[in-house]
């Protein structure tokens, strides 16, 4: 249940930050039903086609990540929502988290 409800809290997420800038399909017309209904569940291979669709329709403001196969073998993704500007600077983003994140990199240590 768990997975479900954070799946329905990143779509909905999702929903509110990115049709300011672009037109994104709705869960409930991709799926055919609205997500956290009774006695419906998304199929893992949906979900994944879904979060590539929304991808590509974000304008460049979602960055969807294989982080490699689940422990049943589906991808794990990892989604990530900023502007176009910082997609194309992740890397860069990445190392400077890494850089503060690590006690032995801080000023004064």
């Amino acid at each position: 249940m768990g997975h479900r409800r954070n799946f329905t809290l990143a779509v909905l997420l999702f929903a509110l930050i990115l049709p300011a800038v672009a037109e994104i399909t709705p869960p409930e017309k991709f799926f055919g039903f609205r997500l956290g209904a009774d006695r419906k569940m998304a199929r893992w291979d949906k979900i994944v086609e879904y979060f590539q669709l929304m991808e590509r329709e974000s304008g460049g403001r979602l960055k969807v990540i294989n982080m490699g196969p689940t422990s049943m073998g589906n991808p794990f993704l990892m989604a990530i929502v900023t502007s176009q500007a910082n997609i194309g600077r992740l890397d860069r983003i990445k190392r400077v988290n890494a850089m503060l994140s690590d006690s032995r990199t801080r000023m004064g240590a």
